[in-house]
């Protein structure tokens, strides 16, 4: 029997794949630093043991079998020491789903800056509807399947969540130049991940390597909105497809209304008028499902079925994720930390829960959130909430006062407009908790949204909040 011994475990995506391989047969190990809830109860819950800490009597008794390494780990782990001193076999997360999950399948592939975990997460649930029984891996945690990896030994279809982050300290590529893409979409092209792409060149560089990578028999379906992805998508070499609302895509979106919290959409596809209804509103959500209904529609997929999936279709986890609710105050938690993200989770908002006071809480933590290279961005982005509350940068030593956001300024630029700001002490936790509180109690009106934004654990606050909205 094969074993699977994986450096970083604790991570969705790393940990997602050791569940499936596990269901499959493999002998799965692994190591984190620390792992984290919901992933923790998923590997328990899967039957996988892994060691807290990272040290070379955890891996040796793996050094024949097959080593996955996590993009978050580099040099001086004394595993991946380990692992190079004894010429072990190291993969990828992206090899490893390339060789093991691809193979020989079709393979639709979502891309882009923003849109991925949702679109994805919505291709695969439609292919499902349309009896297609796709394996996929979607780096979040999909509320249609039990979890965000499945592989099976059947399936003629895999789909992938193609993230252009780079595969691992050996390897700089991005994951999705792995992926083998028949049938794949780019949702959008922009700055972003701003530790390992200098600026948005060299974004856009790396979606120019990975269209060309789409076989002639293959479809190409982008955001014809957006100027740079018409630029890098319109190729000669295989069907290339725009999506949106202007006049000039070849699938273009008519109609986007809401009723009782329901979304409509109409779009035309090859001359045909096409409707659905769903759950998630905003029309960067109805780009989003426009595009999966394409992919689906390009592979065959009944169209009946394909528009009639949407309606069944939930949000995965942390896509405007209602925690709680009572007749005058809503929780949402979000995963927006890119500045268009924010911009248009909080207008997603507004057309969700009309009349709302919005509060807003965001976390500086990734990496490009915690830089002052998109401040201004991140300044007017924030300056669309009603109330605002914002973090301490996340490991703020990494940077010169330069290089890091700065939140002082953020928070008078955006005082200055007249809106209600508070920058929160993070040092100590009871303190946090009790301004947060307190803001809340302060600027909440008769009917109150709260909204939570960021790609980690806003500060461990959710729990707090949720019992807080209760009892306003």
């Amino acid at each position: 029997m094969k074993r699977v011994y994986f450096i970083g475990i604790g991570g969705t995506a790393m940990g997602n794949v050791a569940i499936a391989l596990k269901s499959q047969g493999y002998d799965v190990f692994g190591s984190d630093e620390a792992v984290y809830d919901p992933m923790l109860s998923h590997l328990r819950e899967a039957g996988i043991s892994w060691h807290t800490g990272y040290s070379e009597e955890h891996i040796s008794p793996y050094a024949e079998d097959l080593i996955v390494v996590g993009n978050a780990v580099s040099r001086g782990n004394p595993e991946v020491e380990f692992a190079l001193q004894h010429k072990c076999q190291q993969y990828s997360l992206a090899e490893l789903i390339s060789e093991l999950i691809i193979k020989r399948r079709m393979s639709f592939v979502v891309t882009g800056t923003h849109g991925k975990t949702t679109t994805s997460s919505m291709l695969a649930w439609i292919l499902e509807c349309a009896a297609f029984s796709p394996d996929f891996m979607i780096g979040a945690v999909p509320a249609n399947f039990a979890s965000g990896c499945r592989v099976s030994a059947t399936s003629e279809h895999v789909v992938l969540e193609g993230d252009e982050y780079d595969s691992a300290y050996f390897d700089k590529r991005s994951k999705f130049i792995h992926y083998k893409p028949d049938i794949a979409c780019v949702n959008h092209i922009e700055f972003d991940h701003a530790d390992i792409f200098r600026d948005a060149t060299d974004v856009r560089r790396t979606f120019e390597h990975f269209v060309k990578l789409i076989p002639q028999d293959g479809f190409l379906f982008f955001n014809g909105d957006v100027e740079v992805a018409r630029e890098v998508c319109t190729v000669p070499w295989c069907t290339s497809i725009s999506v949106g609302t202007q006049s000039h895509n070849d699938v273009k979106i008519t109609q986007v209304h809401v009723e009782a919290g329901i979304q409509h959409v109409t779009f035309v596809y090859e001359e045909q008028e096409c409707v659905f209804a769903m759950s998630m509103v905003g029309e960067h959500n109805a780009r989003n499902a426009v595009m999966a209904c394409c992919m689906a529609l390009s592979a065959g997929a009944d169209k009946q079925t394909v528009l009639e999936a949407m309606l069944t279709f939930r949000a995965p986890k942390r896509r405007m994720e209602v925690l709680a609710e009572t007749t005058h105050c809503v929780f949402v938690d979000d995963f927006a930390h890119h500045p268009t993200a924010i911009r248009e989770t909080l207008k997603a908002a507004r057309t969700q829960f009309p009349g709302y006071h919005i509060i807003a809480l965001f976390e500086p933590r990734s990496n490009t959130s915690t830089r002052s290279i998109m401040q201004r961005e991140f300044t007017e982005a924030l300056a669309g909430a009603d109330a605002l509350m914002i973090g301490s940068v996340n490991r703020p030593e990494r940077y010169t006062d330069a290089d890091r956001m700065d939140v002082p300024a953020m928070v008078r630029h955006i005082s200055s407009k007249g809106k209600q700001v508070l920058q929160l002490d993070t040092a100590d936790a009871n303190q946090l908790e009790q301004q947060v509180v307190t803001f809340i109690q302060q600027h909440a009106s008769e009917k109150t949204l709260i909204l939570t934004l960021s790609n980690g654990n806003v500060y461990g606050l959710r729990p707090r909040i949720v019992e807080l909205v209760q009892s306003l």
